[in-house]
């Protein structure tokens, strides 16, 4: 499990960071997405933990130290986004479909569109594989 993490999810945020160069293949992109939500979910929960915890609690706290978690988790959701954004860059390349930016347009649909553009992603094959299950049928 923790080798996994690390080739896909890790290994992509230290040498893939802002890379738009090279393609994505559909099992790493599903792996790096999902750890991807995992980690993004953490924080956000954390954060939300950090920020309400003394509300709910009724303790008297400075509204500046509870501004502080917010502040980090936007941060850190800045620096999870920019390689999300450039993972679904690079698994579109290796899709390499005719219409690709069709699929951009999903994501202006309100929440369903995204899911479904992540889907795609996550299921449609590379062009690598398309050929390769060309060459065994014939």
């Amino acid at each position: 499990m923790k080798e996994a993490f690390n080739k896909y999810f890790i290994d992509v945020l230290k040498n893939h960071y802002l890379d738009f160069q090279e393609k994505m293949d559909n099992k790493t992109f599903s792996f790096f997405f999902l750890n991807w939500f995992i980690m993004y979910f953490l924080v956000v929960t954390v954060t939300f933990i950090f920020t309400f915890l003394p509300v709910i609690l009724n303790t008297d706290i400075n509204f500046g130290l509870l501004a502080l978690p917010m502040v980090i988790m936007v941060v850190i959701a800045i620096y999870l986004l920019i390689p999300c954004f450039c993972a679904c860059v690079r698994r579109q390349r290796d899709i390499s479909e005719k219409y690709w930016f069709l699929y951009f347009l999903l994501v202006l649909i309100p929440f369903i569109g995204n899911f479904i553009y992540i889907a795609v992603l996550c299921i449609v094959p590379s062009e690598k594989e398309r050929k390769n299950n060309k060459q065994i049928e014939v």
